[in-house]
């Protein structure tokens, strides 16, 4: 199967040294950020060498430490749960002849407002700079400041751990931003505490003289405080804070740079200016494919033992030849392995005694199956186990935005097939695209529409997936079935398109009377 956990996360950089000005002072004034506002933000630390430490807010102030390295603190926003978007010159370490050199290790830590109680920590594995970043004209404003970190494993998604969305269409003049981060406070000490402000996008004289840095000046935001007396502001520290259209997760910019004003940068009446994360949409989506290649499609979550214990492997044997069969996630072939989540190591196998496929099951267009369900009936019944359970079946109906879960064994995107069971969280939906597909059926009710949850939607189900089952999330309550998903062009699962499920509530009394039978 095929699943995601790709968060996207953007991280502030506690270094500064791209601004044009003396190193700023914080998140002037701001306000202090209650548990779980700002799920998608993320603390992180880069490490430099192994020598000397360092912990950094913008201009370094240098600081000895027992671990012997050097260290430098940033922040991140989460578009998948194994992808961090944040500013360019965030994660390079310095400039060799026009060539950034990268950092050599970041530590990213999630999942809440206090530096000191995080509760998730991820490692990079894939550093991906924007490949025209640089600064313009031997000055310090970088152009194309834009990264993306992509995590050794995946995050947990929780309460104070979420995926961000990202923009799909530009962002008006004068909308108000919401700008979190942990910079330097008043009192020039780095804040313990997450902080926010609210900004808008302006396009002043200032603005356009400063877009001429970047040979896309669309490419960059322009935005003042919104406090009319300029008490509040972005400091060291804040680089690469995400800029939310405020009253959403929707991220929309990055800071990238501010100019100096006077003796104070963080109280300046210039503007601030953001990486426009709606220009650089495409590039963020093609990197992120790119690195996922190598993996699962969808980026699925390997399933723990006991975690899905109503799961059962099935497979149908074609003329006696154990090489050939076809796989399928649960409820529609006539060889059933049950406990355990690695296909070469299942406990019990059990074979069927009898088939009920639905009595108005067919095909239409050749491809898309109607009353897609069936059930298998074995010779003899499977011993109940911590890993091995009977799933329960909904009493109440699947709404739109409810959370399933999503198990299965089927392909990945090297064209194989896992041989450990995944999962992945999904959400219903019932757009325009899903109403298309609903209006090929019986009955409406008849299917759900499942889709990612990410701002970018590379999460879903693929072949090998069929008959796999849907639960309600965080329980063992089967509200969906596999039954088909869609291909591009180049023949791999589409996750722009619908992925139907049959609804098992739709069909409880054909399935309560065929099992008495």
């Amino acid at each position: 199967m095929n699943l995601p956990a790709k968060l996207i996360i953007f991280f502030w950089c506690h270094e500064l040294s791209v601004c044009m000005d003396e190193p700023s002072r914080k998140i002037f004034n701001g306000i202090k950020a209650s548990e779980g506002q700002f799920p998608s933000v993320v603390y992180v630390k880069t490490y430099e060498d192994s020598y000397t430490s360092y912990m950094c807010g913008g201009a370094c102030k240098k600081l000895l430490f027992e671990i012997n390295l050097m260290y430098f603190y940033f922040h991140f926003t989460v578009l998948t749960l194994r992808h961090i978007l944040t500013a360019g010159h965030c994660v390079v370490e310095r400039m060799d002849n026009k060539k950034p050199i990268l950092y050599d290790r970041i530590d990213i830590f999630a999942g809440g407002t206090d530096v000191y109680l995080f509760l998730q920590l991820q490692y990079d594995q894939k550093v991906i700079l924007h490949e025209n970043f640089g600064y313009y004209q031997n000055t310090k404003i970088p152009v194309n400041d834009l990264a993306i970190i992509k995590t050794e494993y995946a995050f947990s998604e929780t309460s104070t751990v979420k995926v961000a969305q990202l923009p799909e269409h530009q962002t008006w003049m004068g909308a108000i931003l919401t700008v979190p981060g942990f910079g330097m406070t008043e009192n020039s000490e780095l804040s313990q505490y997450l902080l926010y402000i609210n900004m808008k996008i302006v396009h002043n004289e200032e603005c356009k003289a400063a877009k001429q840095s970047n040979k896309s000046p669309d490419a960059v935001l322009c935005v003042i405080s919104t406090d009319a007396h300029r008490t509040q502001g972005l400091c060291t520290g804040d680089s690469g804070s995400p800029m939310f259209l405020q009253g959403s997760n929707i991220i929309v910019g990055v800071h990238s740079f501010s100019m100096k004003n006077g003796t104070h940068s963080c109280l300046t009446s210039k503007n601030y200016y953001g990486t426009n994360v709606f220009f650089f949409n495409s590039w963020i989506k093609k990197m992120i494919e790119l690195t996922e290649s190598h993996r699962r499609l969808y980026d699925g979550i390997e399933a723990k033992p006991k975690q899905f214990p109503s799961m059962v492997f099935v497979k149908a044997i074609i003329n006696n030849d154990d090489k050939r069969f076809f796989r399928c996630g649960g409820t529609c072939e006539f060889d059933v392995f049950a406990g355990t989540v690695n296909v070469l190591n299942f406990t019990e196998r059990r074979y069927s005694a009898k088939v009920f496929v639905h009595p108005h099951y067919k095909f239409i267009n050749l491809a898309i199956p109607i009353n897609d369900i069936a059930i298998i009936k074995t010779f003899n019944p499977f011993p109940e186990s911590s890993f091995i359970k009977v799933a329960q079946l909904p009493i109440k109906k699947t709404l739109v935005g409810d959370i399933v879960t999503s198990v299965g064994w089927g392909k990945m995107q090297n064209d194989t097939y896992t041989d450990n069971l995944l999962f992945v969280k999904m959400k219903t939906v019932n757009n325009k695209k899903c109403e298309v597909q609903k209006a090929l059926h019986d009955d409406n009710d008849a299917i759900m529409c499942i889709s990612g949850r990410g701002a970018i939607k590379t999460e879903g189900v693929c072949f090998g997936d069929s008959g796999g089952p849907s639960f309600r999330y965080d329980t063992n309550i089967i509200v969906g079935i596999t039954s088909y998903v869609h291909v591009d062009k180049s023949i791999k699962c589409s996750t722009t398109q619908p992925q139907c499920v049959t609804n098992v509530l739709h069909y409880i009394e054909w399935i309560l009377v065929t099992w008495a039978l």
